[in-house]
């Protein structure tokens, strides 16, 4: 259960300021071995060999921009009910990285 402190702008923006970068120092490292054992330590599907390595990519790619364009959604239903200025903060902050995803997903996509 999320206290309820934490639903005050200011408390949660002081909040993730600080938890930010430990996510990013965290995400990075993990989001590099994911896609370089997705691409170079994954073995050859016995079909369709190395171009099935992509795929390691584009799914994860493909379900994170779903998941980021339905937060999206569901912070600007809830900030057009209850009028609550963090959901507006939650839906912009979202915003850019749904776009990037599926930016991604369609790269990989492509190729």
């Amino acid at each position: 259960m999320i206290p309820a402190s934490w639903l005050q702008p200011r408390r949660f923006l002081r909040f993730s300021q600080r938890a930010r970068w430990l996510c990013v120092w965290f995400g990075l490292p993990m989001l590099a071995v994911g896609w370089s054992w997705g691409l170079f330590i994954a073995p050859p599907d016995y079909q369709q060999g190395d171009y099935m390595r992509i795929i390691y990519l584009h799914v994860p790619c493909a379900w994170l921009a779903m998941l980021g364009y339905s937060l999206l959604g569901g912070f600007s239903l809830a900030s057009l009910v209850w009028r609550h200025p963090l959901s507006a903060l939650l839906a912009r902050a979202v915003a850019p990285v749904g776009a990037m995803f599926t930016a991604l997903c369609l790269a990989t996509g492509m190729l």
